[in-house]
Parts: structure tokens; sequence; C-alpha cells
């Protein structure tokens, strides 16, 4: 019985180390204080070439 009782507290333990592990993953991929995109995006200049960004017919499907 004492066993039995071990080995789900271990396997509960290391579930809970998992589910934090990916919570923080997640959290980490979704807060970003500072981001490189937003800055680089309203920076001076940094307006998009629309004449070098290709219609999208031109790229799908190809024809010779």
């Amino acid at each position: 019985m004492t066993g039995e009782i071990t080995v789900v507290l271990l396997w509960v333990a290391i579930v809970a180390i998992v589910v934090t592990l990916l919570g923080g993953a997640a959290a980490a991929m979704v807060w970003d204080p500072n981001s490189r995109r937003k800055a680089r995006a309203t920076g001076k200049g940094a307006a998009l070439p629309l004449a070098s960004i290709p219609a999208p017919h031109d790229s799908w499907p190809r024809r010779p």
C-alpha cells in the first residue's frame, strides 16, 4: 500500500514539473517586453517597400 502511494505521488510530482515547464515556455513565447519586431516596425524609415513585394498571383501557380 505504501509503495503504491509513493509511486502515485512520484507521478503527480513529475506531471506537475512538466506542466510548470510547459506553462513557463508558453508564457515566455507570449510575453516579450521589448519586441525587436515591434521596435523595428515602429522605427523611423521602417516603411514596407511595397514596390518590391510581388503580387500574389505572380507566385502561384507557376506558369511557363
